[in-house]
């Protein structure tokens, strides 16, 4: 998983800022041609927007696992028996990976290990999929 940098959230906040402002120029000229002009409070404050904006602190630590590395380490626990993704989605979240749902994790895990196939890293056979790709990941 990739570490976000301060200096990239910085631009990501200067983004939405920006992002914000323009929204802000729409609204108003929308409301101009509708011959009303909004309430001082329908206009969401940069405050409103920095209440959504995640501090650093609160950023996963860089060595918690992504989807895919567990996704690894799950087939790589399976061994000659394999797994299923409803199985991996058990073993992430076992791990602390959070989904927002079984299906939405079984879609994502679906994905990640299709990815690996491509690579040559997994094989499937009779919806189970086998890790094959060696020791180092």
């Amino acid at each position: 998983m990739a570490t976000i940098t301060p200096e990239e959230i910085a631009k990501m906040k200067e983004e939405l800022r920006k992002d914000l402002e323009a929204l802000e120029r729409v609204e108003k000229l929308i409301s101009g041609r509708n011959g009303t002009q909004p309430a001082k409070q329908d206009i969401p404050s940069r405050d409103l927007l920095a209440q959504h904006l995640r501090p650093l602190s609160e950023l996963p630590p860089p060595e918690q696992l992504g989807l895919k590395q567990l996704c690894i380490l799950g087939l790589k626990t399976a061994g000659d028996v394999g797994a299923a993704p409803k199985d991996l989605v058990v073993f992430c979240k076992q791990k602390g990976y959070r989904f927002s749902s079984d299906a939405n994790g079984s879609a994502s895990i679906t994905t990640a290990l299709s990815r690996l196939i491509v690579d040559g890293k997994v094989v499937r056979e009779d919806g189970r999929y086998y890790w094959v790709g060696g020791e180092e990941d």
